[in-house]
């Protein structure tokens, strides 16, 4: 469950990492004089929300749900004759 979530979280920081380059990509073009447009709060949010959903859902596809715990005891049977009696 542990690996799980951790895999979880992994994904959405990927999301928002890639909302970051996105960010620092355009702003370096503008910087260079590229005519790119520049990404206000609202355009990156939006970027950023995207990105993070769609790498939770990738990884949801790729792991569905935690792998379940399987608890295993033993079990002894024992066999005996029932004899009738009269």
């Amino acid at each position: 469950m542990d690996a799980w979530l951790k895999g979880l979280l992994q994904a959405v920081v990927s999301g928002i990492g890639t909302a970051g380059v996105t960010w620092m990509t355009l702003a370096g073009a503008n910087q260079i004089g590229l005519a790119v447009p520049t990404l206000n709060w609202k355009a990156l949010g939006t970027i950023l929300i995207t990105s993070a959903g769609f790498n939770l859902f990738s990884y949801l596809k790729q792991s569905p749900l935690p792998a379940s715990r399987v608890e295993v005891t033993q079990t002894q049977t024992e066999t005996t004759d029932v004899v009738k009696k009269d």
